[in-house]
């Protein structure tokens, strides 16, 4: 191979290495999205934690294309492992145990009706535990602050 056959491959090597590594870059940076349903025992109400990397805790399971996490009625719900949707984008349901839907509004005064109930993702912490709380709006305005 003389030397322009050898300098056309070097560069057809380090594009392609470049386009790799490009590839591999935006894939490890860009954001995982999954989907996680809260089951809640009928009866719990106020803040939810959700605790990873307990030695009493319970393993998360996996159905039909979601995270199962079931909320018992105390509201504390431990995990053997940690977090399965920690940083991850997720598309979140809840509903009680019985079937019932649980809305998800998002806490303002224009979306958020007087009396309906709504689960609200509160954040998650250095420690791994995630916060959310369970109740209506005006059990969120004892709690936190007053909606506009």
């Amino acid at each position: 191979m003389n030397a322009k056959g050898c300098l056309k491959l070097s560069c057809v090597l380090v594009v392609s290495l470049f386009l790799g590594l490009l590839g591999f870059l935006s894939q490890s940076i860009s954001p995982h999205f999954t989907t996680a349903r809260y089951v809640i025992e009928v009866g719990c109400r106020g803040h939810i934690n959700v605790i990873p990397n307990q030695a009493d805790g319970v393993s998360v399971q996996y159905v039909n294309g979601a995270y199962l996490f079931l909320i018992p009625k105390n509201g504390t719900l431990k995990l053997r492992y940690d977090d399965p949707t920690r940083n991850s984008s997720v598309d979140m349901s809840a509903s009680f145990t019985d079937g019932t839907p649980i809305a998800m509004p998002i806490p303002t005064a224009t979306n958020w009706k007087k009396g309906q109930l709504g689960f609200i993702p509160g954040g998650t912490w250095g420690s791994g535990k995630s916060d959310y709380f369970l109740g209506t709006r005006e059990d969120y305005e004892k709690v936190f602050w007053k909606l506009p």
